[in-house]
């Protein structure tokens, strides 16, 4: 993936946010963070779960601290605070969602930030979350920068959960169901042509997260059994 083409994705981002007063706040926060078309629809009862399943895997309680990279404009963070009530915390390279994320989880602490600039202390957070954010990294080496960034932001012991992961063995079929749950072929292709995901083997994935000083790696399943994309994505807990 270009320079140029990572760029393209934060001008996606960028156009993105949530009126202060949206009627559906948790709905209009799943769409801003591109859960909007039939190729990667979330209902919120969905949502719900797969953040349930999240916290429990990482074993949260209201007392753990929670840092989200990339995210977005907080949807996963709006429900987290309403499941489980931890504090939370945020970085997105996108102002305009980081603002959106502010307005409706005003108990957070949210920065505009590269994924690879966490602007938080070392072992700060009991757990981290990344979800859905991978795919638009420039390349395997970003990836591998963020991993080692989120070990160190971690404390001893803490999860670190990357969750929507594309999986490089899906590649083809992936484009061909999204392609067809987004109605329209030929606008599908016209739509990413300029907008590529990034794609991983999953053992080489988890071998990046025990190189940069995960001792504990394992591939966990998804909790939204009718998300439509879960065919096609992995998802990783390490342990530091």
């Amino acid at each position: 993936m270009t320079e140029a083409t990572a760029n393209d994705w934060l001008k996606i981002w960028s156009g993105r946010g949530v009126a202060e007063d949206a009627p559906d706040i948790l709905g209009a926060l799943i769409q801003a963070n591109g859960f909007d078309t039939g190729a990667g629809f979330y209902a919120k009862d969905d949502w719900l779960e797969m953040v349930a399943g999240g916290a429990r895997r990482a074993r949260l309680t209201s007392q753990s601290r929670v840092l989200e990279i990339g995210c977005g404009a907080g949807a996963f963070l709006y429900a987290l605070r309403a499941l489980i009530g931890c504090p939370v915390a945020g970085v997105d390279y996108s102002e305009s969602l980081i603002q959106s994320a502010m307005k409706h989880v005003p108990e957070g602490e949210f920065v505009v930030s590269e994924a690879v600039n966490i602007p938080f202390p070392d072992s700060s957070f009991d757990a981290i979350f990344s979800h859905s954010v991978f795919q638009y990294f420039p390349d395997e080496q970003y990836a591998k920068k963020v991993c080692s960034k989120a070990r160190a932001k971690l404390k001893g012991g803490g999860a670190f959960c990357v969750l929507d992961i594309n999986d490089r063995q899906c590649e083809a079929r992936f484009h061909e169901e999204r392609a067809q749950l987004f109605g329209d072929e030929v606008a599908y292709a016209r739509k990413y042509a300029d907008l590529p995901h990034m794609f991983y083997d999953q053992v080489q994935f988890c071998g990046m997260l025990k190189e940069v000083g995960f001792r504990q790696v394992s591939l966990i399943p998804h909790d939204a059994k009718r998300y439509a994309n879960r065919h096609f994505r992995f998802n990783v807990l390490a342990i530091k």
